[in-house]
């Protein structure tokens, strides 16, 4: 058995799923090209295809084997791969994000996560999914799983078209469903310790089925909403301005590159779900996770939304620059909710450049995204402004014109003569 396979870590227990998506089937080009300088991932993967999902005997973070659970990744755990020299982690890692629930201590972890802090809410963490996200805590409702994978596996294979190879972003691999036998068990533990209401507002998605998203990465996912919880000296090879700057860069130069491609990182109406390119998806490799937010340019449809959405993603990845800036510098001084201006302008500048080096390489740049970099112009203001505009009073449906009447005696729901039959506009 090779060593490197999830399941042969001394204490990691095997549990048989469902597999709902399998990306060797489904998503071929992704492996075929992941597998070139990655062959042992090719028995992972069969060794997982057989249906042993690996278990961590605990929801503590912490190394276990060549496991690893960062702190703040309170769904999912990694799997480091074996480098070149035979260092785990030196060729990224595989992450299994939902196994929380076939944990043994699932009920101690679900109590700790409902006295346990989140980040700046005022809800406790084991709270904050079900009231704020309307989702089970410390588990993948199973339509959550094929969302994120059939977004991110959409993205990486229009990114591999493009360019000729993977984007640092996260590959699916497989997506697993738990058994109702799983479900249910999970449904008893939560329904005992969260109040009737919280409850009701995620009880049909528990019912809906639980799941098991696995992926690649090309490095442990370390974000940057997580320096602050780790040993900043052991990332002092990424406080330097030269180092920084190329994270950064890489970042924009990113963001620019799924721009192009026609994808917003995140819209008005995913309001308190971020995005990819937020603290907490925003990884120090240069890369980002988390690809459930993204929106595709055809879904926005007014340029005035347009640019509200790109504006609101550009302050996220401001946000991002300004908190490693931050975490990495020890600066003590907390940072404001808005990102600082110098950040806002570090960003927009860079992502202009760019944005006109992707519109020298292709032709077919939406024309809302170019404009976006322009000086505005009178007809923008205008475009805009009917974009927003709104009647004084309350929208009322009015049924379309018709060239005949309905009989005056005719009732609601009553089938009018066959004689009377036109077709519209005949």
């Amino acid at each position: 058995m090779n060593k490197y396979l999830p399941s042969d870590v001394t204490g990691v227990s095997p549990a048989s799923l469902q597999v709902r998506f399998d990306a060797l089937r489904d998503t071929p080009e992704l492996i075929e090209s992941l597998s070139v300088r990655l062959p042992t991932l090719r028995h992972i993967l069969a060794n997982m295809r057989a249906g042993v999902v690996p278990l961590m005997p605990s929801s503590h973070p912490g190394s276990f084997g060549n496991f690893v659970r960062l702190p703040n990744h309170y769904r999912s755990v990694c799997f480091k791969l074996p480098g070149t020299a035979s260092e785990p982690g030196v060729d990224g890692v595989v992450v299994l994000k939902g196994t929380e629930p076939l944990l043994p201590d699932f009920p101690q972890y679900l109590d700790w996560m409902l006295r346990a802090p989140f980040r700046g809410s005022y809800l406790s963490l084991g709270l904050y999914f079900p009231l704020e996200m309307k989702l089970p805590p410390g588990a993948m409702w199973i339509e959550e799983c094929v969302l994120e994978q059939k977004i991110s596996s959409q993205v990486q294979q229009r990114y591999l078209a493009q360019y000729g190879y993977l984007a640092r972003l996260p590959v699916p691999l497989f997506v697993f469903e738990l058994t109702a036998e799983q479900v249910e068990s999970y449904r008893e533990v939560v329904r005992a310790r969260l109040s009737a209401d919280a409850f009701s507002r995620i009880d049909a998605k528990v019912r809906g089925g639980l799941g098991v998203e696995v992926y690649y990465y090309p490095s442990l996912p370390i974000r940057v909403a997580d320096l602050p919880e780790l040993d900043v000296k052991a990332f002092s090879a990424v406080s330097s301005a030269e180092t920084l700057k190329a994270t950064f860069d890489a970042w924009i130069q990113l963001m620019a590159e799924l721009l192009g491609l026609g994808y917003m990182p995140s819209a008005p109406w995913n309001r308190g779900m971020g995005g990819y390119v937020d603290p907490g998806n925003a990884c120090i490799d240069g890369g980002f996770n988390d690809l459930v937010t993204i929106v595709p340019f055809d879904s926005i449809p007014s340029e005035y939304l347009f640019w509200r959405s790109l504006r609101q993603s550009i302050q996220m990845l401001a946000h991002s620059v300004a908190a490693m800036c931050v975490a990495v510098t020890e600066t003590r001084a907390p940072l404001p909710s808005e990102p600082p201006a110098a950040a806002v302008e570090y960003v927009t500048e860079e992502l202009r450049h760019r944005i006109r080096s992707e519109q020298q390489n292709t032709q077919d740049l939406d024309p809302r995204l170019t404009r976006f970099f322009e000086v505005p112009s009178v007809t923008d203001l205008l475009r805009h402004l009917r974009d927003i505009q709104r009647p004084g009073r309350a929208a009322q449906y009015r049924p379309p014109a018709s060239s005949i009447s309905p009989p005056s005696n005719s009732k609601v729901g009553a089938a009018a003569p066959s004689e009377t039959h036109e077709t519209i506009g005949a």
